[in-house]
């Protein structure tokens, strides 16, 4: 049955529990699409029409969580250990600031609820007898793959700017197409992008860099280029689509972030400049490749230090930036090729070498150290092979 990877024994507990006491109870939102579409579901979001204080009453022998009980949510762990959250029905009230609504009544039904939704694949519901309500064409937009704003686009996008960029980030990691008159609504409207809080564009632009289909991804940031010139004001924006458009499917989001921005001075640019829009590791591999991008490769020296910077596990990004000039590319080749085939050393516990080899031919102290990152420099400039032997020989034409 479609609905069997979201309808698992704890869902329906939690369904039933709901069903028994008199109220109704769904499953809404992205778990019911992403069922639909075969792909897998991370979090399944419940609605029913009883209100917080009757679940917490029907659930009061399992764990609950009520941080989110202002807006009629309550999180319920099932008896699997997953946490569900759990909303009663709700209708808004007018957007009145381009992001949230100036009330929330906990009222109405499954249908009322849908309707506040943003897009069609989004607002269908499915009970715990796989029954779907979709009043609005939701099951066809999936069979037919695009994204259409649940009733008039204009008006959705008027309520919450934010929704101008899930259209194109669930177009981009769906490889879902835009409706017509939603397009249409967001190029109108493109401008209200530079208005929406840098944390939800910045989380809303990871999501869609994240999209595997980087082809899709160059057409996108191509087709919308005036939402995505008032997010990336100081970037060539041309420039950085065609690039991502040749780079691998899957490709890491940092690179291609590194590309949007290639060429900028990240001192002025806030949209990075805030905590926690990347990891640390995220945001060390974006400074290392956003350098890497602005200096040449001239030699294997280079293309060495490079790779150094941007590390071992990230290595193949390097061949990926220098896409545009075929002799930077060769050179940053020939170093992916060494590394895998293991006769690149990034580190000198890599050489086929110790230090105790050097003390047994003499050397001492700060000497062997310094011995040792000459001989690394020199394997992995392929002046010498990472061989005992050679290496020793060369040590001792030195002494010589």
């Amino acid at each position: 049955m479609i609905f069997d990877s979201i309808l698992t024994p704890e869902v329906i507990d939690i369904l039933t529990h709901l069903e028994s006491n008199g109220f109704e109870a769904f499953l809404v939102g992205g778990c019911v699409r992403d069922a639909i579409l075969g792909r897998e579901c991370h979090d399944v979001d419940i609605a029913t029409n009883a209100s917080a204080a009757e679940m917490l009453e029907i659930f009061s022998t399992y764990e609950t969580m009520t941080g989110g009980i202002n807006f009629g949510t309550v999180n319920v762990r099932g008896k699997n250990g997953n946490i569900f959250d759990i909303t009663s029905f709700r209708q808004e009230g007018k957007y009145l600031d381009g992001r949230h609504p100036s009330y929330i009544t906990f009222d109405g039904d499954i249908h009322t609820d849908l309707a506040r939704r943003d897009f069609t694949v989004n607002a269908m519901a499915v009970n715990m007898r796989a029954e779907v309500v979709d009043d609005f064409g939701g099951l066809n937009d999936c069979d037919i793959r695009q994204i259409k704003c649940v009733r008039e686009p204009i008006l959705r996008f008027g309520e919450d700017y934010l929704r101008i960029l899930r259209a194109l980030r669930f177009a981009g990691v769906l490889n879902f197409s835009v409706e017509k008159k939603t397009g249409e609504a967001i190029h109108e409207l493109a401008n209200l992008a530079a208005k929406i809080p840098q944390e939800r564009t910045f989380e809303e632009i990871k999501k869609l860099l994240c999209s595997s289909n980087n082809l899709y991804l160059s057409k996108l940031l191509t087709d919308f280029s005036d939402v995505f010139a008032t997010i990336f004001v100081q970037s060539d924006l041309q420039r950085a689509t065609e690039r991502i458009g040749r780079l691998k499917d899957n490709s890491s989001f940092v690179l291609k972030l590194a590309l949007i921005f290639s060429g900028t001075n990240l001192k002025d640019c806030d949209f990075l400049n805030r905590n926690n829009f990347l990891s640390k590791s995220e945001e060390k591999l974006f400074r290392s490749l956003h350098f890497a991008d602005s200096k040449k490769l001239q030699n294997r020296e280079n293309a060495v230090e490079q790779t150094i910077l941007i590390g071992k596990e990230n290595a193949e990004m390097l061949s990926l930036l220098k896409e545009d000039s075929a002799n930077e590319k060769k050179l940053a080749d020939e170093i992916l090729h060494d590394i895998n085939g293991g006769v690149f050393p990034f580190s000198v516990s890599e050489l086929a070498i110790r230090g105790t080899d050097l003390v047994s031919v003499g050397l001492a102290g700060k000497a062997i150290g310094e011995t040792l990152d000459s001989l690394l420099f020199a394997v992995q400039n392929k002046k010498l092979p990472n061989e005992k032997n050679a290496l020793l020989d060369w040590v001792a034409s030195l002494e010589n």
